[in-house]
């Protein structure tokens, strides 16, 4: 049998520090949103604990407004300190021109512009993605990550849909390896409605990443916060006892991305 100790050290070398998504509860009791995905998702009402208030919707109104007059005057000097903070040069027509990071020809001004225009349409909008569409994200901002934040990652509920005791051994192994973390907490859950990530195999056609013999997929975000994913094992693990090092090692791994973590492969 492998040695656990060898695990931890390859695990610390490799990371660092359409679906229907529903958490089994009362309709009246959670709002029904379009994910980035484009998926129609229920979110419980208790984790929209970041709500815009009043007065940062009111600034996004007034900043929207003062952009459409800049996007209609694009060679127009800017002289509004909160439209030249926002904008970062002096001129929309500059704005856009920096936009293009020398890579001239690959999308037309006219489009970058309209495209420009589309993100002060909304102040309401504008105002949810600073507070992260309202969720509950604890707080924890992450770097170098296909999302921006993770909901309430206190509270992470795993199911094992492999319905196997050594693959439940090893998750239980890795949560509690990765709740020492500050920030982070998992617990398992019998139901997958209720799972924000779910342990399974990898379906015919996926593949695993490179190097490791798993995948983590994002499922769902809503304002590029990570609802749910998937953790994906390749078949030929999940019957290995549960503290071999290929199945912990696999788990472990991908549980990382789970809560952000990038590959660091040296």
């Amino acid at each position: 049998m492998k040695k656990l100790n060898v695990l931890l050290i390859a695990v610390v070398s490799i990371l660092t520090a359409t679906v229907t998504v529903s958490f089994n509860i009362d309709e009246s009791m959670a709002k029904t949103v379009v994910d980035d995905q484009n998926n129609v998702i229920e979110i419980p009402d208790k984790y929209f604990t970041n709500m815009p208030s009043p007065e940062l919707i009111e600034n996004q109104t007034v900043l929207c407004r003062k952009m459409q007059y800049y996007f209609a005057h694009p060679a127009e000097t800017i002289t509004d300190p909160v439209v030249l903070n926002e904008v970062g040069t002096d001129t929309i027509n500059k704005a856009l021109d920096n936009a293009f990071n020398g890579k001239e020809g690959q999308r037309k001004h006219a489009e970058l512009l309209e495209n420009f225009k589309s993100q002060y349409l909304n102040p309401g909008d504008r105002a949810l993605r600073l507070m992260a569409g309202g969720l509950d994200t604890g707080k924890v901002a992450l770097e170098g990550s296909k999302f921006v934040g993770i909901l309430d990652p206190s509270d992470i509920t795993v199911y094992n849909a492999t319905g196997k005791k050594n693959v439940t051994e090893a998750i239980k192994y890795s949560m509690n390896e990765w709740s020492k973390t500050p920030y982070f907490n998992f617990r398992l859950v019998d139901d997958p409605k209720e799972a924000r990530v779910i342990v399974g195999e990898l379906n015919p056609g996926e593949t695993a990443e490179e190097h490791i013999q798993g995948n983590f997929k994002l499922v769902s975000s809503y304002y590029n916060i990570e609802i749910q994913g998937k953790i994906g094992l390749s078949p030929n693990i999940t019957n290995l006892n549960w503290d071999d090092t290929d199945l912990l090692h696999t788990v472990m791994h991908e549980m990382g991305h789970a809560v952000g973590r990038p590959d660091l492969y040296g």
